[in-house]
């Protein structure tokens, strides 16, 4: 007999769903849906995530979702067991954070930084706490403690 957890989608299918929430014109994006994706995403800590987000966090795609994405699901990814990807992600965010041109993007980019909790996101967030973009000034002063 299949169990409840044998409903639940892999982590293939709720990646591909996040994702797919950036189809939609701004005024219809499903932010209450792309947060429980991300919650789900983040309590199961799949190593597959980071693969598939770090690749997206430089995607060249003009539509600045994708980049967005990869930086959301990145900041508190496999928080259960205390950022286990944090010290292998931050010098990809910090690339990103340094190339990326689209000021949204960016304080989303540098809240992840600042949710990694290592020491050297301090310096790194540093970086930005006078960027001329006011979010990008807010994400450096508040972000994950």
């Amino acid at each position: 007999m299949a169990g409840a957890a044998d409903d639940e989608p892999d982590d293939a299918a709720l990646w591909a769903a996040f994702l797919a929430l950036g189809d939609v014109p701004d005024d219809e994006f499903d932010h209450e849906r792309a947060a429980e994706l991300v919650i789900r995403l983040n309590e199961r800590g799949s190593p597959q995530i980071v693969d598939w987000a770090v690749p997206l966090l430089t995607d060249p795609d003009p539509d600045p979702w994708r980049r967005q994405a990869a930086a959301w699901a990145l900041a508190q990814h496999g928080s259960r067991e205390g950022r286990p990807f944090a010290t292998q992600v931050l010098p990809h965010l910090a690339a990103a954070a340094r190339v990326e041109r689209d000021a949204d993007v960016r304080a989303l980019v540098v809240e992840a930084i600042g949710c990694s909790e290592t020491q050297s996101a301090a310096p790194e967030l540093m970086r930005y706490a006078d960027a001329p973009a006011a979010e990008v000034r807010r994400r450096v002063a508040g972000t994950c403690r």
